[in-house]
């Protein structure tokens, strides 16, 4: 079973016990515990689940082409982990799988300016021209043929 099913059958017991407590006119009993336990159990389930989902992402824009990436939903996914990674490493100080998630996400931040570049639509024949010229570095080519894994920083080397 589940860590989260148990902590829902937990859950509605207590408040079966509250509802028995009510009904006979005692004091309620104050399940805090069990707040702060779902509380700590949502923040690891957000940072596994997202250290999960962003590597499948992260593996994806990797195997595919440089200049076949979208720069914006790159930045999307940014934004998105990169919130899941900021509370687990707040409210999970030293937890591994928290700081796994934020360098990762750390890393596509760095690739993220050169992946913008190589794939601006508006990036026309004669600015990979005038790249070459001043790096001497047939850019175009190296980024063509080179997949994100490769690395497109790597590419310009």
């Amino acid at each position: 079973m589940s860590r989260q099913l148990e902590l829902d059958k937990i859950t509605e017991r207590s408040e079966r016990i509250n509802s028995q407590q009510e009904r006979l006119k005692l004091d309620m009993t104050d399940w805090e515990d069990i707040d702060d336990v779902r509380a700590d159990l949502n923040i690891k389930m957000n940072v596994w689940s997202g250290l999960e989902k962003w590597g499948m992402k992260a593996e994806t824009w990797m195997d595919s082409q440089a200049r076949q990436l979208n720069a914006d939903d790159i930045e999307r996914q940014i934004k998105i982990y990169n919130k899941a990674a900021f509370k687990g490493t707040r409210a999970l100080p030293g937890n591994m799988a928290a700081v796994k998630l934020k360098t990762q996400i750390d890393a596509m931040k760095k690739m993220h300016p050169c992946i913008v570049a190589i794939t601006n639509p508006n990036l026309m024949e004669r600015h990979w021209e005038q790249l070459e010229e001043v790096t001497g570095v047939d850019i175009k080519s190296k980024v063509d043929s080179f997949s994100s894994k490769a690395g497109a920083a790597a590419a310009l080397v």
